[in-house]
């Protein structure tokens, strides 16, 4: 900037604003009105060429400044004016050089001093003092150098100096009032401007402070930040990213969506950008509105990473949407938690299904154990009283069979009853793992590949269950491969730690691994194959896994099944491992053992209280028969005071409206507390079964039994008060 133009903005600031210009455009017609108005009233009242001349270019100049106000050169008009004015003015004066000419140039300096420094007050004062100074003056002339327009008469030059001093007086005042107002405008806009630039400057501070924090928290937060345009364009994305899916920013951002998440996570995603970008160019949306969604994400080294995000529009000062602000958290513990949750309640609504059919299934069973036992043990006394040659009559044999599959059904419903402690005893895997899946895939035509861990520990379980669970997992992958293919399983001992997503409680466990080449099983099917009577096959009966679930859940064990539709299933097994190296040998295998002295039976179904006299007779022992506890407690205590006590009492569990062996037992103590007491029942996994000591028995007999079982319980009762 030259010195001139700062000396003329300082003088005649710039217009701001088509207010301004249009207010300062009517000042200026007015002031040129005016000025033209006095140069011709000068013209008509000195008649000399001077004034003519400077009349005529002051003339010229206001219609030139009108051209140049139409055309919008203000600038022109407000320099050009006041200097014409005061140049005409001047060299009128200099050329007449009368007293008042003189008069005339001091009233102007007079004047533009008054209204430079005294404002519109001081500029009318200033007007009617210097008329009142110049009136005497010109009153009191006597010199010859009067105009000749002046000798016409006193009035009326001294009218025409009023006029042409007022209009003077109005233009200066005019262009003084523009120039101050001008100035005064100036001077508040100059202030705003500077409130405003410190405003801007305050902010624009803020602001970078206020950025430097954002982006010190968007760096160091665990969170991921990041933002796009409103295309979907990526602008930002904070370092996190690098923990929560092991890619740089920069790796991240050249990946395509498709593989950032999974395929159903980018569709989601793509629909979530789309609906809001739709719904905010509708303008009826919340503007302050947030989304969270929960998205999968592919992490660097192939596993899957679940992160929530909450998603906002980022605005401008005028309220419009300009991106989107995205915070991502990483959830995959907490999804792990509510996998693990939901797969506990599901374990927890089957075990309840379970346990509600269960008791179903347990008086079911209870009847038809009974039925069972009272057909199979008549069959083999009846086979017993023939002749040698009749013996293997096939009829009686077909019955005995199906005697044998219907006591095998009664047992899988049991398993699951009310009733389904295990009776325990420590147990060695490898030969019951070797002989119960050989035996399952016997007849077909399929491999089996054992593996089996050396020094494997024992597992305290009950035998007989276990070989049902080894066998049903061994008929369950043979036919799932149709006779044909490979059935690995392996063995091995595993430690459980906390955390380890099953729910087991930490500790050393046998591992087994059942694993096919079968067609598999329907992802749709996989939460209903351990359902009671839940089949698939034609012939299936629905309770063989069932029962295996029941059974591993009752060792303290879970049961897990694997699959592929088309490649084959493989089902997990874990069961406690127990610390006892020593295995009992069974007495299953032992002969009929006959004894002697006095037995006392109770059980509500006579059939069976018939069918236990009969053994009993058999075997060498007297008998007395009970129906419930009461009837046998009253006998007990008759035989006790009598002093001819029985030497062993048989309580049937379960009794249909009356006292059963729970409760008969305390009465039988009171009377004789060193009273031998077995306890018989169907529910042979029920808690008093499987702890038959810690309720006062001597020892428990499953039914449906058969003489040699009778046999050995009451022989080895017997044998311990001897």
């Amino acid at each position: 900037m030259s010195f001139s133009t700062g000396i003329m903005q300082k003088l005649i600031p710039p217009v701001r604003g088509a207010t301004q210009r249009a207010r300062i455009k009517t000042y200026l017609y007015t002031y040129i009105y005016l000025v033209a108005a006095a140069w011709i009233a000068g013209a008509i009242a000195v008649m000399s060429w001077p004034m003519a001349l400077a009349a005529t270019l002051n003339l010229i100049a206001c219609l030139i400044f009108l051209m140049a106000l139409r055309a919008e050169k203000l600038a022109i008009v407000r320099v050009g004016l006041p200097f014409c004015l005061v140049a005409g003015t001047t060299f009128v004066s200099a050329t007449n050089a009368g007293v008042h000419d003189i008069a005339i140039s001091v009233y102007m300096v007079a004047i533009i001093s008054a209204a430079f420094f005294l404002g519109s007050s001081g500029t009318i004062a200033t007007f009617v003092l210097v008329l009142i100074g110049f009136t005497i003056v010109f009153s009191l002339e006597v010199t010859g150098q009067i105009s000749p327009v002046i000798q016409l008469g006193f009035p009326k030059t001294l009218l025409y100096f009023l006029i042409i001093y007022s209009l003077i007086t109005a233009a200066i005042f005019a262009f003084f009032r523009i120039i101050r107002w001008d100035l005064s405008i100036a001077e508040s806009e100059k202030v705003r401007a500077m409130q405003a630039q410190a405003f801007l400057t305050r902010k624009t501070e803020e602001l970078r402070v206020s950025e430097a924090r954002y982006k010190i928290l968007a760096e160091n937060s665990s969170d991921v930040v990041w933002t796009t345009n409103l295309k979907g364009g990526l602008t930002f994305l904070s370092p996190s990213i690098y923990g929560f899916v092991g890619f740089s920013p920069k790796e991240w951002e050249s990946r395509s969506i498709h593989q950032q998440m999974t395929l159903e996570s980018a569709k989601l995603m793509r629909e979530i950008i789309t609906t809001q970008l739709e719904t905010e160019k509708s303008g009826l949306a919340d503007p302050d509105r947030v989304v969270t969604e929960e998205l999968t994400y592919n992490h660097r080294d192939g596993h899957q990473v679940h992160g929530e995000f909450r998603a906002n529009f980022m605005r401008d000062s005028a309220g419009q949407a300009t991106g989107l602000l995205f915070v991502t958290r990483d959830v995959s513990e907490r999804r792990a938690a509510q996998d693990r949750e939901r797969e506990l309640r599901a374990l927890a609504f089957r075990a309840q299904k379970m346990e509600s059919l269960g008791v179903l299934a347990g008086g079911i069973a209870h009847d038809f154990n009974n039925l069972v036992m009272a057909i199979e043990a008549n069959i083999d006394l009846a086979r017993s009283e023939l002749p040698p040659e009749f013996k293997n009559n096939s009829s009686l044999s077909i019955a005995a069979e199906a005697c044998k599959d219907a006591a095998a059904l009664s047992f899988r419903l049991l398993t699951f009853s009310a009733g389904g402690t295990p009776v325990k005893s420590p147990v060695a895997l490898p030969d019951i793992v070797r002989d119960s899946v050989n035996l399952a895939a016997a007849g077909d035509n399929i491999a089996v590949d054992i593996k089996i861990e050396d020094d494997l520990p024992n597992i305290n379980a009950d035998i007989g269950q276990i070989k049902q669970v080894l066998t049903n997992l061994g008929l369950n992958a043979s036919q799932s491969m149709s006779g044909e293919g490979t059935l690995w399983v392996t063995v091995e001992a595993t430690d459980i730690f906390e955390g380890s997503g099953l729910s087991l409680s930490p500790g050393r466990y046998v591992h087994l691994i059942f694993r096919d080449e079968g067609i598999g099983i329907e992802e749709k099917e996989i939460d209903k194959i351990f359902d009671p009577f839940f089949t698939t096959k034609e012939t299936g009966s629905g309770l063989g896994l069932t029962s295996s679930y029941s059974i591993i859940k009752q060792h303290g064990g879970i049961i897990i099944v694997e699959s592929t539709l088309g490649y084959g299933s493989s089902f997990h097994i874990y069961l406690p491992a127990s610390l006892e190296t020593t295995v009992p040998v069974s007495d299953l295998d032992a002969g009929i053992i006959s004894g002697v002295g006095r037995v006392l039976v109770m059980d509500d179904d006579q059939r069976i209280r018939k069918l236990t006299g009969r053994y009993l007779q058999k075997l060498g022992y007297r008998f007395d028969l009970a129906e419930h506890g009461e009837d046998a407690i009253k006998k007990f205590d008759t035989a006790f005071k009598d002093q001819m006590p029985y030497d062993a009492v048989i309580l049937d569990l379960t009794v249909r409206g009356g006292m059963g062996g729970e409760e008969a037992i305390k009465g039988l103590l009171k009377i004789d507390p060193s009273a031998k007491v077995i306890v018989a029942s169907g529910h042979a996994n029920n808690l008093i079964m499987a702890n038959h000591a810690d309720f006062g028995f001597s020892g428990a007999l499953s039914k449906p039994y058969k003489i040699q079982s009778l046999g050995n319980i009451l022989n080895r009762v017997l044998s311990k008060g001897d």
